[in-house]
This record gives C-alpha cells, structure tokens and sequence, in this order.
C-alpha cells in the first residue's frame, strides 16, 4: 500500500512582517491592471459596438439610396424619348406646312401668269424655293433632334453611375467612422493610462504608510511620540512629492497628446491641400474644374460635368482619407511655448 502523504501544517504569515520593495511593486502593478484592464475593456467594447452600428446604418441608407437610384436611368431615357417624338412630330409638321405654302404660291402664281401671257418658271422657281425652305427647317429640326439624343446618352451614362457614386459615398462614411473611432479609442486609453498612473501613485502612498505603521506595531509602540510624529510627517512628504510627480506626468500626458493631435491635424491638411493642388493642375490640363461637392461625395476627384480627373498614369486621384476631419480650430503649440515648457521641466517630449 502506498505511503500516506503528510500533509504540511499551514503556513500563518505574520502580518507584520516587513514587504521588500519589489514585493510591493509586484503588487501594486497587479492592483492598478486589475484597475484599468475594466476600463479599458469596456471602453473597447462601447466604441466597437457604437462603430458597427454606425457601419450598418450607413451601408443600409447607401444600399437603399442605390437601389432607388437604379430606375433613374428608365426615366431620363422615357423622358428623352418623349422630347424626341414632340420634336420630330413638330419638324414634319412645318416642313409639310412649308412645302404646302409654296407649292400653293407657286400655282396661284403659275395661273395668273397663264392669264397675263408671262413665264410659267416663275412659278416653278417659287415652287422649288418652297421646297428648299421645307427642307432646310427639317434639317434643322434633325440637327436638335441629334442633340437630344446625344444628351440623352450622356444623361443616362451619368444615370447609370448613380447607384456606384452612392455606394462609394457609403464606403467613404464607413472609413471615416473607422477613423474616428479609433481616435476616439486613443484619447480614451491615454486618460485610462493617467487614471492608472493616479491609481499607482495613491496605492504606493498607502502601502509605504501601511509598512510604516507595521514596522511600529512590531516595536511594540518603543518610539517615543517625536518619532512616530516624524515618520507620519515624512510619509506625509513622499505622498504630496509622488502626486505632484503624478500631476507633472498627467499635464505631460495631455501636452503630448494634444501635439500629436494638433501635428496630425497639419498632416491631414498638408495632404488635403497638396492633393487639391494636383487634382487643380491635371483638371486644368484638360481644360476643365475640380468640383470639390462632388468630388467628396465620391471619394475621387472629378470635375463639373462628374468625370473623373485621373493621374498622369491614367487611374483616379482619391481624396486623403479623413479629409473631412480636419479640426480647423486646433493649432500645434508656438516654438516659444515649447521653450518655455522644456525650462519648466514639463518638456511633454521628455
């Protein structure tokens, strides 16, 4: 039979003994995760939720609005039709009118020429300029009959890329929700980092107050009232140095965040501008204009008549992404500023 294991009597540690320093770091460390980690957590969870939403509602008002849109190009052909048939109903109308007028000129004259004994090529002469004035309107009835139908094409391409222009404006929304959230996401974590930081700097207070009064109790009380005055009043000091050192890292914190935000900001306007600029120059080699309500609409560049503008090797030339997100207001610090805060020792690169 097997030996019977002994079982090792518990282990009661005293609770006044001492902690060693990296003990208590260990320990404050696992405090302020189990802290922030929550946080953290359900900031993640809110934002993603709130940008999937966002996604869906955004995809089906794109959806819907190209489905609606799809029986759009039925229409302008109908309509162009319409206008087509009026015109040339019309165009032969005068032209009988016209060939009518004249060939009815040219008999009243034919006769009363037979009466009076004169030339009968008169008559035939104004017959024939009859005729040329039927034909000539006609012809200029079919040149606006060409037009129409030549607009009506043109109608009906622009008709036809309606439901994708709708589509990409659809895309072009959920990138920019993307983009957002994620900012968004950034500032949340950097202040539950700061929030961490506070967190550590109180638990580190009460623990260094907490071994202070333990290694007192274990004395049995032997310091006199001086003493023990003296250790709570350094206690007392180490606790306001480490939240004034938590204040420093919290305002150096936010400067670096606001920079970064505010060089972000220059970034996205940099590329918005430089983009515009050649959008503007290859639109103008062509001879035409940047139209900038539809251009960010669809996400590329195209000019007044909804044509692409496209790049000297032949593809599209896209808008930078978040170019609608440009904080206008924001603007990075002055190089003085900077000066002024490395001096103070709240240099936010530091």
């Amino acid at each position: 039979m097997p030996r019977p294991r002994r079982r090792r009597p518990p282990v009661i540690r005293d609770p006044l003994l001492p902690l060693g320093p990296k003990t208590i770091r260990a320990q404050i460390s696992k405090d302020t995760l189990a802290y922030t980690n929550p946080l953290a957590a359900e900031l993640t969870r809110s934002l993603n939720a709130r940008a999937a939403a966002g996604a869906r509602n955004i995809a089906g008002v794109s959806d819907e609005l190209a489905r609606s849109l799809m029986s759009y190009q039925g229409q302008v052909g109908g309509i162009y039709d319409r206008s087509i048939g009026q015109q040339s109903a019309l165009n032969t109308q005068v032209a009988d009118r016209l060939a009518a007028a004249g060939q009815g000129a040219a008999d009243t004259l034919r006769a009363r020429l037979a009466q009076s004994g004169g030339n009968p090529g008169l008559a035939d002469a104004l017959a024939k300029t009859g005729q040329g004035a039927s034909a000539a309107g006609f012809a200029t009835g079919a040149a606006e009959i060409g037009q129409l139908t030549s607009n009506r094409a043109s109608g009906e391409q622009y008709a036809s890329a309606l439901p994708g222009i709708a589509k990409l404006s659809g895309l072009q929304g959920i990138r920019e929700l993307q983009a957002r959230k994620m900012q968004e996401l950034d500032e949340g974590m950097a202040d539950i980092r700061s929030r961490g930081l506070a967190f550590g700097a109180q638990a580190a207070g009460e623990a260094r107050t907490r071994e202070f009064n333990k290694a007192v109790a274990m004395r049995g009380y032997g310091l006199d009232e001086a003493k023990i005055i003296a250790g709570q009043q350094k206690v007392q000091t180490q606790q306001a140095a480490a939240t004034r050192r938590t204040q420093i890292q919290q305002r150096n914190a936010n400067q670096r965040a606001a920079n970064q935000q505010a060089a972000q900001t220059e970034r996205t306007q940099i590329q918005q501008r430089n983009a515009n600029k050649r959008a503007t120059e290859r639109a103008a080699q062509t001879g035409s204009q940047v139209d900038m309500a539809q251009s960010r609409a669809r996400g590329y560049y195209v000019d007044k008549h909804g044509r692409p503008i496209l790049s000297k090797q032949g593809g599209r030339m896209w808008l930078p992404l978040r170019s609608r997100d440009v904080y206008k207001n924001k603007k990075a610090p002055k190089k003085d500023e900077k000066k002024t805060e490395s001096a103070s020792g709240l240099n936010p690169d530091g």
